[in-house]
């Protein structure tokens, strides 16, 4: 094994020798760890170690944060795990966590009670959940250490702990954990999608055997003053860290997982940008693209409200949808057309002025939104309505949904196959669809915990109203007490 000095001789020597080496350097990570293991050269704001299963990330992270005590006395730090379990019992308690790596002479002191680990030179590391993210809302940090970042379920536990890191002259996070296409880990670890070409810093497809990247985001401040975020990742799989684990671990893994991406992001670190089992994918939407709408087409706006979680709002789905014949006029079928994504991120009166002014924008006949109340989530929409349409001059309709969200997908996914469902693609705003189309792609139809794609509720409901309410049969249309202009185009 050749390790971040170099030293592969180490294994040749006689196991006395060995033994006492180990006693003397044991405590030297720089001599046992691998390169990839060391955090990086120069200055740099994010460290993401991205490792298959047993490959070797949790000490690194445990390290780290034990240098950074030696340096850094009286200084303050964040832990942050998946859950307040796994923070105690794997990165503090663990058999590679900060107790179990930190020397005799440097060992800190735990104080469960406290959430805090203490070293004798004052420098603190406090403890967090990102089940929690509440609780590290308000504390400030030097820099921070959370570990299995992918699989964070709420996207504000890195928010928070990183809108606490504002003590010191360089803030720095350090992010260890097995890839996961989670939007959140995809935005962190190859950079936030381009609002203009909806592509990454990093593109996954150029990523195959490559073992680090890294990438830089420019920010502003209000000020104007710009700062260039620089992030870098290191990428190992499980079998670099074989003489750790038990004989044949890394073989029994890939035998149950086999060739299976779930197995390659497992056990390889391979990162994928699109879900294994999706309904949709960028091919099929692309070939279904119009650069025209065919005449008098029916348009309805559909509404997937938003609801508050803990003070904030979710965004609520706007999809705008037009309902008319094939593209090349040809007898059939109706065909649907979705025109524009209105989705915004607020409070009901907020959405309902934005389902309005789409309404208008597009001359629409009909708002229709989904109306499933529960004591968890009261039915607002009729409020709503009395504040964004007191004349009640739209007809809103409630859109029942009592199937689960995979059963009512599947269909409308059909109907994509079966070429009646078009993206309407505009020349002036060539990616003002990118968003749907990317919750479309990434949505998961088996995964239970995962958020509700809001956009894509939307277009299920508005897709379903117009094609398939009914016995297999078209809705009939909705009368206003006027006849929808004729439309040639459109915009969003």
């Amino acid at each position: 094994m050749t390790n971040a000095l170099g030293t592969e001789w180490i294994s040749g020597l006689p196991a006395e020798e060995c033994e006492r080496l180990y006693r003397a350097w044991r405590y030297r990570w720089e001599a046992w760890a691998r390169t990839a293991q060391l955090q990086p050269e120069g200055i740099w704001d994010v460290w993401g170690l991205c490792g298959g299963r047993g490959s070797g990330k949790t000490r690194p992270g445990a390290e780290w944060t034990i240098e950074k005590a030696k340096k850094h006395p009286g200084a303050r730090w964040a832990l942050m795990g998946r859950t307040a379990r796994d923070t105690r019992d794997v990165m503090v308690l663990g058999e590679s966590g900060i107790l179990a790596m930190s020397p005799p002479w440097f060992r800190p002191k735990y104080y469960p009670s406290k959430t805090l680990v203490k070293w004798p030179n004052g420098f603190e590391a406090h403890m967090y959940s990102a089940e929690e993210p509440d609780l590290a809302r308000g504390p400030q940090h030097h820099g921070a250490w959370g570990d299995e970042f992918a699989a964070w379920k709420k996207k504000d536990a890195l928010t928070n702990l990183q809108d606490g890191l504002r003590l010191g002259q360089h803030p720095q996070l350090l992010l260890t954990t097995t890839p996961r296409r989670s939007p959140l880990f995809l935005d962190t670890f190859l950079g936030p999608r381009s609002k203009e070409t909806n592509d990454r810093s990093v593109k996954v497809d150029s990523l195959r055997g490559k073992k680090d990247w890294e990438f830089s985001v420019l920010a502003k401040d209000a000020a104007g003053v710009e700062v260039r975020i620089r992030t870098v990742v290191r990428r190992f799989r499980t079998e670099e860290n074989a003489r750790n684990l038990s004989p044949g671990f890394a073989a029994k893994r890939r035998a149950a997982y086999g060739d299976s991406s779930w197995g390659q992001m497992e056990l390889d670190a391979e990162i994928f940008d699109l879900v294994e089992g999706a309904l949709w994918t960028h091919p099929l939407i692309d070939e279904l693209r119009v650069p025209t709408m065919p005449p008098h087409a029916r348009r309805i706006v559909i509404v997937d409200p938003s609801h508050s979680q803990d003070g904030a709002y979710d965004a609520a789905g706007i999809i705008v949808l037009g309902l008319g014949p094939a593209p090349d006029l040809k007898a059939g079928p109706p065909h649907v057309y979705v025109i524009a994504d209105r989705t915004v991120q607020g409070s009901p009166n907020a959405w309902g002025k934005a389902a309005v002014q789409a309404y208008d924008d597009h001359r629409c006949d009909l708002i229709g939104y989904e109306s499933n109340a529960s004591p968890e989530k009261p039915d607002v929409v009729p409020d709503v309505i009395k504040t964004v349409d007191p004349k009640r001059r739209i007809k809103w309709h409630p859109i029942h949904a009592s199937k689960d969200k995979r059963t009512r997908a599947d269909p409308v996914h059909s109907l994509y196959e079966a070429k009646r469902v078009h993206h309407f693609e505009d020349p002036e705003r060539p990616n003002h669809l990118a968003q749907l189309e990317h919750e479309m792609v990434s949505w998961d139809p088996w995964d239970l915990a995962a958020k509700s794609p809001n956009r894509l509720d939307a277009l299920v409901h508005g897709v379903t109203y117009l094609l398939l309410r009914g016995p297999g049969g078209t809705v009939a249309p909705v009368s206003t007490g006027t006849k929808p202009s004729p439309w040639k185009g459109g915009g969003a």
